[in-house]
Formats: C-alpha cells, sequence, structure tokens
C-alpha cells in the first residue's frame, strides 16, 4: 500500500501545478515532436477555452475523491508529548482535453494536428506514471512520489462531463487520476509515553510435596 503524499491545505493546488509542469516541461524538451508553447498548455475548464484561445490542452480538475490507497489513517507524532489527527488522503480526477491549431491548410489537418497533440500528451503521462519527489511542487516537494493512472473506463463519465458545458464544443479528452495526496490535520493533542511498567509478581506457596 502506498504512504499518501502529505502537505498543508494546498496540496491539490500544487498536485495540480505538478501535473501542469511535468506537461509543459517534458512536451518541451522533445525534440520529435509536434510544438506546442508552454502557455499554450493550462489548468482551465473546457468552458473557459473560446474559439478564439490559443490553448492547445487543458486539465480540468473535475472530481475529488477520498483515497483507498494511503497505507496509514493513524495519528503520527509530531513532536515531543504530541500526536496529529489522520490526514485527509484524497485521490484528484482530472480530464485533459486538446484543442485544434489556428492557421492549418484545411480542416482536415487541423484534425489530424489535434489529434497528435493529444497522443504526445498521453504519451508523456504514460511515461510519467510516477512523478518523484523532487518534481513535486510547493508543499507536497520531498514527499513520497504521486501515482498517475489513466481512467481506463472513462467514456460514460466522459460524456457526462462534456453534457456539463455549455458554452464548449465537444474535443478529444482523457481522464486522470492522481493519487494519494493529503491535507494534514491542523489538529494536534498530547500523549504520554509509556518508559516504564510496574509488575507485581506474586510467588506461588512451596509444594508441600
Amino acid at each position: 500500500m502506498r504512504r499518501a503524499v502529505m502537505a498543508g491545505y494546498s496540496a491539490i493546488a500544487d498536485a495540480s501545478e505538478t501535473l501542469l509542469d511535468v506537461l509543459r516541461d517534458r512536451i518541451a524538451a522533445r525534440d520529435d515532436a509536434v510544438g506546442i508553447d508552454r502557455n499554450e498548455i493550462v489548468l482551465a475548464s473546457p468552458d473557459d477555452v473560446d474559439a478564439e484561445s490559443d490553448v492547445r490542452l487543458s486539465l480540468y480538475l473535475y472530481k475529488i475523491g477520498k483515497s483507498t490507497h494511503a497505507s496509514s489513517v493513524s495519528r503520527r507524532r509530531t513532536g515531543d508529548g504530541t500526536m496529529e489527527n489522520p490526514s485527509l488522503s484524497l485521490d484528484l480526477h482530472y480530464m485533459l482535453t486538446a484543442y485544434p491549431s489556428k492557421g492549418r491548410a484545411d480542416d482536415t489537418a487541423t484534425v489530424q494536428d489535434q489529434h497528435s497533440v493529444i497522443g504526445l500528451a498521453m504519451q508523456v503521462l504514460h511515461d510519467t506514471s510516477i512523478i518523484e519527489s523532487d518534481d513535486l511542487k510547493g508543499s507536497l516537494r520531498g514527499e513520497d512520489p504521486l501515482h498517475l493512472s489513466m481512467n481506463p473506463d472513462g467514456g460514460e463519465e466522459l460524456e457526462t462531463l462534456w453534457n456539463t458545458f455549455t458554452e464548449a464544443s465537444f474535443q478529444p479528452s482523457v481522464l486522470y487520476e492522481v493519487s494519494p495526496v493529503a491535507i494534514d490535520s491542523t489538529i494536534e493533542e498530547p500523549f504520554t509515553e509509556v518508559t516504564e511498567r510496574d509488575i507485581d509478581v506474586d510467588r506461588l506457596p512451596d509444594d508441600p510435596a
């Protein structure tokens, strides 16, 4: 079982920034793929990406759930004589969406380019199923790695999501889960550590035989 990455209330924002930077940095490092500017990869709902936008890829946090991956939900010692309440361990669910570029010669070239972009992003995330501690952002940095996985059966969930967007037209999309991310408790309670134990032993009477 995995131990949850532990951080404060910014853990969700830090996980989103981490995933965004993974896409930006690793796509930028490729010299064998379609060119995408860092600023064209954003954290945004599809409803917020209009037809005139330069956005090529968006990440949208659409669901937060309680994680079943954390190995421990017990209290942990935080200092001399204090214990911290269990953290809130979470799974974060994202929708990755690709958008068409502008200036292509025809509709077919535009669609082919869009398909190349979503394929490139999926390849990058497939090769980054574990995001190591040195690549984590903010309060997550230095903690245990995050685990990234694609939702293998996201068809119905994707359809439901797209039906909630009132301004956006359907675009190629795929769902991912990042886990486990934990928000630490702020409640600490004192405890007394047992260092010695007294045991009374009564001597049995001698056997008269």
